[in-house]
């Protein structure tokens, strides 16, 4: 597993260096620097997971090392701890952690992984947003068009070129036995089939519904591509 990575910017290399051996302890990847233009140089260089900030430094203070920053974008504003002797009205004003000097190996250690840890939630939340969920598109689709396509997937199985498959994004050729080819697109915010402009996730036509068949039948429980029909265990019972 990849170490996460700690940038420690403070200007008393002793104390610097203590974080630093504390951190390492713990199996993070650490840089430490003495300045807050040299830790801009340092986040404009490489990735990191924690930035620990002093806020009383000479030449760049703890606020304007902030703001530089955030103007970098990415929100990377937001992977700093202030680390100082008063919760001042400035670190309060930001809503990042804060850590009061003097301070414990543990309460360090904590601030560093409880951070690491809300940023890989809200990145899978916000992954999980922008994924497909096909199994629950299969569930919202009216009867009628889950008897059509189960029908014809079973007793005349269609035709399926798969052009583009991604987390978010499905787009496929599909000719059935209607000796038609339709164009399908399957996305979070939409889905086009060409026998109709669009579809509203209650009303999917047969063609995507007979998409979403076959590629569910390509996945096995590992993630890997099988050669089997799909299991029909999540559809709602179905009159022949």
């Amino acid at each position: 597993m990849k170490k996460k990575r700690v940038l420690i910017v403070e200007d008393e290399e002793v104390v610097a260096e203590l974080i630093k051996a504390v951190l390492e302890r713990e199996g993070f990847d650490v840089v430490s620097v003495h300045s807050g233009k040299d830790g801009l140089a340092k986040i404009k260089e490489n990735n990191f997971d924690v930035i620990l900030s002093d806020f009383n430094m000479p030449q760049m203070r703890g606020d304007e090392f902030y703001l530089e920053v955030k103007r970098l974008g990415k929100d990377l504003e937001k992977k700093i701890i202030f680390v100082s002797g008063t919760l001042n009205e400035f670190i309060a004003s930001t809503g990042n952690k804060f850590i009061e000097k003097p301070f414990s190996n543990r309460e360090l250690v904590e601030a560093v992984k409880d951070l690491i840890s809300t940023f890989e939630e809200q990145r899978a939340e916000n992954q999980d947003k922008g994924n497909l969920n096909l199994k629950d598109l299969i569930l919202k689709a009216e009867e009628k068009n889950l008897s059509e396509a189960i029908k014809e997937l079973f007793y005349r199985p269609p035709s399926i070129e798969i052009v583009e498959k991604r987390e978010d994004l499905i787009k496929a050729y599909i000719s059935t036995t209607e000796r038609e080819e339709n164009a399908v697109s399957i996305s979070k915010q939409e889905m086009i089939c060409s026998c109709r402009e669009s579809f509203q996730y209650g009303n999917i036509c047969k063609h995507i519904l007979l998409v979403i068949f076959h590629i569910l039948s390509q996945v096995g429980e590992g993630g890997s591509e099988t050669k089997k029909r799909p299991d029909l265990q999540y559809l709602p019972s179905l009159s022949a």
